[in-house]
């Protein structure tokens, strides 16, 4: 039974999920590009990122400003609408993180780094320092913006969102959030949207985008600018 027909899997189909892989959600020219280590067996069963109710990537997001509602792991789709995107560093799903062995999370950044150089986002977020020293071979890294960069890319670590990590209350993760969003767009306005070229091919791509660039648009109309920080993608990002 699939994600969408059923409210939580079985242990059956949670064991069934273990090797799967959860699609990236990608766009040309984003903001931030959230990177997890890998995707859980809630994830893989559902084919979401982030998808088991305990973790807390989600709520961070909303809380932090990235998203004006708290979105559902079904909805992940809708996150370059609001500048963002996402990806793994190795796409296989596995009951944890710590199955990985670390020749796979090298292996992983170099996928990265291919994904980074097609798409050029603005910031690269690794969500898990442990799993970023080790992919990267920084061993002394520790959260926020990293010296090291990904052609333009800059990176900017966070803790794992994951329920298991005690060490982060979800006030601690939106704080931190909200201070890389405040780097990400710092100095920078969105007084209109971007050509029509750009939104219908991200309404081609994803259908659902329609419904937010047309309330975007409606936004623009009532001169609403500041608002369209919160559906970055397929508007024009202008530097004053």
């Amino acid at each position: 039974m699939s994600g969408a027909t059923a409210a939580r899997p079985t242990r059956a189909e949670l064991a069934a999920a273990a090797d799967r892989l959860v699609p990236d959600v990608l766009a040309p020219g984003l903001r931030v590009l959230f990177c997890g280590i890998n995707p859980g067996l809630y994830s893989g069963w559902m084919g979401r990122h982030f998808a088991r109710p305990g973790n807390r990537f989600w709520k961070a997001l909303h809380q932090s400003g990235f998203s004006d509602r708290l979105l559902h792991p079904s909805e992940d789709g809708l996150l370059p609408t609001y500048g963002c995107g996402l990806t793994n560093l190795v796409p296989r799903t596995t009951a944890r993180a710590d199955e990985l062995a670390p020749d796979e999370l090298r292996a992983g950044r170099l996928r990265l780094e291919a994904i980074i150089r097609a798409y050029r986002p603005y910031i690269l977020a690794v969500l898990g320092v442990g799993a970023y020293r080790t992919a990267f071979e920084q061993p002394q890294a520790g959260l926020g913006l990293q010296s090291g960069h990904i052609d333009d890319t800059r990176i900017w670590v966070l803790p794992n969102p994951s329920g298991l990590n005690a060490h982060y209350t979800l006030a601690d993760l939106a704080g931190l959030f909200r201070e890389m969003r405040e780097f990400a767009w710092e100095g920078m306005t969105v007084p209109y949207l971007v050509d029509d070229d750009v939104a219908d091919d991200l309404i081609a791509q994803h259908p659902a985008f329609q419904e937010s660039i047309y309330h975007a648009r409606q936004q623009v109309a009532k001169g609403q600018v500041y608002e369209l920080t919160k559906l970055r993608a397929g508007y024009e990002v202008i530097e004053p």
